[in-house]
This record gives structure tokens, sequence and C-alpha cells, in this order.
């Protein structure tokens, strides 16, 4: 999950749910980024918007295409927070790997977590799609079969992006024992570098 650029933050993250209840570990952490006090609390969901530490922007349209700009990153601890493979929806990359091979997500602030953005693969670098190995599909876009990767928004941004149809693309690559290799997902990021791109979002959570 992303985290502020702040030397004092608090960080939340949802264990598990119940009704309209969530159980959140709240973290104090200090100016290096180490937890310094953590505590367990019973939180309502309305709670839980109203403190959400990234807002998120109006909802984009979901019958059109738009334009992004796009940045790439990975489990990186400069460029995420103390727990650089769990995104703000709590699910864990590594375990996914290992599952299915790959990692298809998105950070945003502008989208719901949960919603699918379909990139055109034209619109990625080869070196992305051939490293990655996420598979891509075959769906109508703009009334023409189009070859995309869909992606899901899984992770929030630094709220300074927020509204800016600003999108950062997780990239993983695999090793052969299906763990993420760190060093060369980071190369990958870095060669990524910003891009101005159309996608079609093709579902709301």
């Amino acid at each position: 999950m992303y985290i502020p650029y702040t030397s004092t933050l608090i960080r939340q993250q949802t264990l598990h749910h119940a009704g309209l209840s969530a159980f959140i570990i709240i973290t104090l952490l200090g100016s290096l980024g180490r937890p310094q006090i953590t505590q367990t609390v019973e939180i309502s969901y309305q709670e839980v918007f109203q403190k959400q530490q990234f807002p998120i922007a109006e909802i984009m349209n979901a019958s059109t295409s738009h334009t992004f700009f796009a940045t790439a990153y990975s489990s990186d601890f400069f460029q995420t927070d103390a727990t650089p493979f769990i995104p703000a929806n709590g699910i864990d990359y590594r375990n996914m790997m290992k599952k299915q091979g790959y990692v298809a997500a998105i950070a945003t602030n502008d989208l719901p977590l949960g919603t699918q953005i379909a990139i055109p693969v034209q619109e990625l670098p080869d070196l992305f799609t051939q490293s990655t190995q996420i598979p891509s599909e075959r769906i109508i876009l703009d009334d023409k079969k189009t070859e995309v990767i869909l992606f899901t928004v899984t992770d929030r941004m630094n709220a300074k992006f927020t509204g800016k149809s600003r999108i950062d693309i997780y990239v993983a690559i695999s090793l052969e024992d299906g763990t993420i290799d760190q060093r060369s997902s980071r190369s990958v990021a870095r060669l990524f570098g910003s891009k101005r791109l159309t996608a079609a979002i093709v579902q709301f959570n």
C-alpha cells in the first residue's frame, strides 16, 4: 500500500470483516517507517470510509475509454510501505504469484478497489508483457476485437495523485520456484518509465 511522504502517519490494514464492521490494525509509524505503536480495533465500514488515507476521486464513466498517465512499480521498500507485498485490498501478491504464475494489478485513487481495467497489449512495452507472463484476452473494444490485458485495481497511490487519471502498474517477475524476483521486477518497472495510454474500464466492484 502506498504511503504519503510524512514523518509520522497512520497505516490501516483490514484483517477481516463481520457484518458491517471490520477489524483494523492501526500502526503509528516513526520517521524511519518503523512501527512504534500497534493496536487492533473494531470499526464500522462507515468510519473506515471516512478515515480513508487516500480519498477516491469521482468515479469515471464505465461506458467509455479513458486516457491515463501510467507508471510502474514493484514490491520495493522505497516505493511502498512496510508491507510491500500486501496492497490496499489485503491480498498477498506472493500467494497470487505462486497460485497462478502472474499478478495483474494496478494502483490508482480514481477507481474503486476491484475495478477491472483493460489495457490493449499494443499500449504496453514488449519487455513488460514478455517478462510478467500475464495472459492476454481478446475483447470487443471500440467495436472491434482487441488483444488486451485485464488488470484489477488492488492498491492506492499517494494522495497527491487523486483525480489526475494516474495509474501505477504493478510489476512482478517470477522465479522458477514461483517466488517474486524483486531485483528483476524493480528493473522492469524502472524501464517502463511513464507514458500516456488509452484503456477501458470494464467492471466496477
